[in-house]
C-alpha cells in the first residue's frame, strides 16, 4: 500500500467497522477482537466463537450477544461492557445471518429462512418477510434482493408489507444512507435515487464495493490491484490505493486486506492539509 495506508495488523476471518471508526475483526479462530489505535494492537473480546460479526451505528454483534458503548449524561463513554444477549439462548444457534440498522434496530434470517425484526427484549422475534438472497441496510432502511436475483425490495416498516424498487440485479450494497446496485448484464454499478426504479450509473465493474456511514463509496478493481473512492462532487472516481485481497467501510474509516489476506491495512484522510488516522484512539 501507499504512504496514506498505515497497517494495523494481521488478516482475518472478517472485518467490520462501527460509527465510532473502532475497527473489529473476526479470527480465524470464531473470536472477536478490537483494534487498540493507541496501542497499535488487538484485544480479543471474550473467549465465545461465533460465525458472524456486524454493525451500524456504535453496537457491534455477533449471533446472539452485542457489545456495546455507555452514554450518560450526554456524554460518551468509551469503556466497552460485557457482551449482553439480544435474543433467547434457544434461538441463538437457529440464527442464520444478522442485519443492524441504525443504532438500535437489528433484523435476522431465522433457520426458517424468513426475515424478523427484534422487538428489543430477549426472545421477542416479528416475522416481516420471506426469504431472500441478500439482505442490507443503509441505516434508515432494510433492502432484500429476491432468492433469483429478479429484483430488489424496500421493507416498509409494516411486517410483510414490500415495496419493489428495481428489476434484477446480482447484488447490494448499502450504508450511511446510501444503496447500490450491481446491473446483471454489465456489472456497472448504480445508485438508488429513493423512488422505485429511479436509479443512476456511478461506476463500471468491480470486484468488491464497500459504503462507510457517510455515504462513502469505494471499490477495489476487478483484478484487484488498485482501490478507488467515489467523488459525490465531480461524480468521479480517485484512485486511493494498490492492490488489496478485500475493502470494508464503516464511520468515517476504510481498510483493506493485503492479496494475500496476511496484513490489513487502514486510509490514512487528509482533511485541510492535516493529516489523520481514522480510527478512534482509545
Amino acid at each position: 500500500m501507499a504512504d496514506s495506508w498505515r497497517k494495523i495488523g494481521n488478516g482475518g476471518k472478517s472485518f467490520v467497522i462501527n460509527s465510532l471508526n473502532q475497527v473489529f475483526k473476526l479470527n480465524e479462530s470464531e473470536q472477536v477482537s478490537l483494534f487498540n489505535a493507541k496501542s497499535n494492537s488487538w484485544e480479543q473480546l471474550g473467549d465465545t466463537k461465533t460465525s458472524k460479526i456486524a454493525c451500524n451505528g456504535g453496537r457491534v454483534y455477533r449471533i446472539g450477544e452485542y457489545w456495546h458503548i455507555n452514554f450518560r449524561n450526554g456524554n460518551t463513554y468509551y469503556h466497552w461492557q460485557p457482551w449482553e444477549p439480544v435474543y433467547g439462548a434457544s434461538e441463538v444457534n437457529d440464527c442464520v445471518d444478522i442485519f443492524p440498522c441504525g443504532s438500535s434496530i437489528l433484523y435476522a434470517t431465522l433457520g426458517d429462512g424468513n426475515i424478523y425484526k427484534h422487538n428489543d427484549y430477549p426472545g421477542s422475534w416479528e416475522l416481516i418477510g420471506t426469504p431472500g438472497k441478500k439482505f442490507v441496510c443503509d441505516g434508515y432502511h432494510l433492502y432484500g434482493l429476491t432468492p433469483d436475483s429478479s429484483a430488489i425490495f424496500r421493507y416498509d416498516g409494516k411486517p410483510k408489507s414490500w415495496t419493489k424498487i428495481s428489476d434484477a440485479a446480482t447484488d447490494i450494497i448499502a450504508r450511511g444512507g446510501l444503496l447500490c446496485k450491481i446491473q446483471p448484464d454489465t456489472g456497472d454499478i448504480f445508485k438508488f435515487d429513493g423512488q422505485p426504479n429511479a436509479w443512476t450509473k456511478i461506476g463500471n465493474p468491480g470486484k468488491m464495493f464497500a459504503i462507510d456511514d457517510q455515504g462513502n463509496l469505494y471499490g477495489l478493481t476487478p483484478n484487484k490491484d488498485s482501490v478507488w473512492q467515489f467523488n459525490n462532487k465531480s461524480k468521479s472516481w480517485i484512485k486511493i490505493g494498490g492492490a488489496a485481497g478485500r475493502i470494508f467501510a464503516g464511520g468515517t474509516s476504510l481498510c483493506a486486506t493485503s492479496p494475500d489476506e496476511k496484513e490489513v491495512w487502514m486510509f490514512q484522510i487528509k482533511e485541510e492539509n492535516i493529516e489523520f488516522e481514522t480510527g478512534l484512539k482509545i
